[in-house]
């Protein structure tokens, strides 16, 4: 199964705060667009306040978690829906 979204970030490495603004960057304004974050497995903080995030975001239409429908990447991977 092949997996296409509009725009892909990889976010390994980053901390958490600047992930998180640059989540709301890219997501601020592309209504009707696919965003694939990468924030990888880890001690899973990263994973946790990007979706942390995404969960009080009124502007966000939606977001699935990777492991939830067997996404390549698994719970390393958040798909948004802006």
């Amino acid at each position: 199964m092949k997996f296409n979204y509009d725009i892909q970030i990889d976010l390994h490495g980053w901390k958490a705060e600047e992930a998180v603004s640059k989540v709301r960057a890219i997501c601020c304004g592309r209504h009707g667009r696919s965003v694939m974050v990468i924030h990888g497995k880890g001690d899973g903080k990263l994973r946790k306040s990007i979706r942390d995030y995404l969960s009080t975001n009124k502007t966000i239409k939606g977001f699935e978690l990777g492991e939830e429908w067997n996404i390549p990447g698994g719970d390393g991977v958040t798909i948004i829906y802006t």
